[in-house]
Formats: structure tokens, sequence, C-alpha cells
């Protein structure tokens, strides 16, 4: 295996165990660009992990900074000595890199080390915007290869936002990504929210070019989450 492979199979097995979702749909992005959707995915999966396995924020944050140098490295084409990082390289090197929507999406997951909630529900939009929506548009860019347009380019922004209610609102496998609900919000609010925003989705979702659809998928795989959500909170379990 060269080391190329070789970092693709770590990618791919990263992303399969820790977002599954994600990993599912991305089997079905065009071979050519899997890769890169794979190392973006893989990426996010290591930011999971450094949220997760510290405990201390300061280590989190550190870990953070790490990967902020990882990307710069992938960009550079002098990538660090780590399997996502290399293959991060060989993304910029096809020209798919957008180093802007990077830092904020990074600069949001940091954001999760912070175990207090949102103020209110603006600042938590922001928050998913970068993260959720970010994640989405990159991963778009990079199993298209261009930039969406502007119909397109709403429906990302929908599913992103649907993701992260649908994360926020309930219990869910492995690959969810949680920031707590701002005061005053309830999970029946946020998952009715993340209903609202997938109907958006596909109501813009024709635009989307056929290359980037499975990026939008896992959204459609939450909707199946949200349904059990709501019949679980429509029918509570007897005590009795």
């Amino acid at each position: 295996m060269t080391d190329a492979a070789g970092d693709d199979a770590y990618c791919a097995d990263s992303v399969r165990r820790h977002d599954a979702d994600r990993w599912l749909a991305a089997l079905f992005v065009p071979e050519a660009r899997r890769r890169h959707v794979m190392a973006l995915y893989a990426l996010d999966a290591e930011l999971a992990r450094a949220r997760d396995s510290v405990s201390e924020a300061l280590l989190g944050e550190m870990r953070f900074a790490w990967w902020g140098e990882a990307i710069a490295s992938a960009m550079a084409q002098a990538p660090l000595a780590h399997p996502v990082a290399r293959a991060l390289a060989r993304a910029a090197g096809a020209g798919v890199l957008d180093r802007g929507t990077f830092d904020a999406l990074l600069a949001a997951r940091s954001r999760e080390l912070d175990p207090m909630p949102p103020a209110d529900m603006a600042a938590w939009t922001e928050h998913a915007e970068a993260a959720s929506v970010g994640l989405m548009r990159l991963a778009a860019r990079f199993a298209s290869g261009r930039l969406l347009a502007h119909d397109a380019d709403a429906a990302l922004r929908y599913a992103g936002l649907a993701i992260a209610l649908a994360d926020s609102a309930g219990e869910y496998p492995a690959g969810a990504r949680r920031l707590p609900l701002p005061p005053g919000q309830q999970k029946a609010d946020m998952a009715a929210l993340a209903a609202d925003h997938l109907a958006l989705a596909r109501l813009h979702g024709a635009a989307v070019p056929r290359e980037a659809l499975p990026i939008f998928w896992p959204a459609t795989i939450k909707g199946l989450y949200l349904a059990r959500l709501r019949r679980d909170t429509s029918h509570p379990p007897r005590t009795d």
C-alpha cells in the first residue's frame, strides 16, 4: 500500500468509526474526489476527539492549536506527520481547500470545549453556521470541485442547520456534534425547528449538483431520528 493509499484508508476508517452517517454517504461521492471528502470528515472527527478526550479545556485548546498548524502546513504543501494532515495537503494540491471556512470551522469546534451554553438562539445559530454549515460547504466543494450556486447553497445551509438542531435535540449515534441548548430552549422546540429546516433544504434540493448530493444525505438520515424523537415525545413511556 502506498503512503497516499494508507493515509486515505486511515481517514476512511476514522470517519467510519466516529461519524457513520457521513461515512456511508461519502461512499457515493465520485471516486476521484471521495478521498478529499473523507480527509475533511476525518479532520472533523479529530477535532471532536480533541474535544471529548481531554479533561481540561487547556489541553483541548493545545490540540486545536496543533490542528490549526496542521491545516496551515497542508495549505503550504508541507504537511505535518499525520495521515489526516497529509491527506488534506493532497486536497490542497487539488485546489479544493478554503482556508477562511476552515479557520471558522476550527474556531467553532474549539467553542465546544466551553461547557457553558450559548447566550441565546442567535449565538447558537452563529456557531451552527460556522460548524455544521461550514463543514457541509467545504464537503460540497470537495465533492464537486467548485462553489455551489445560490439555490444549492441555500439547500446546504438549511441542511447544515437541520443537522445541528437535530444533534442538540436528542441523543444520537457517534458523530453527533452537540452544543448545549441556549437558556429557555427545549429539545422539542429544536426538533421541530430542525424538521422545518430539513423541509426547506428539500425545497431547494433540486439545485444541488449530482456529485454533491451525498453531502446532503446525512441531513435526511437525521430526519429519521427526528421522526423517532417526535414519536417518543408524543407517546412517552408508561410508568404504571
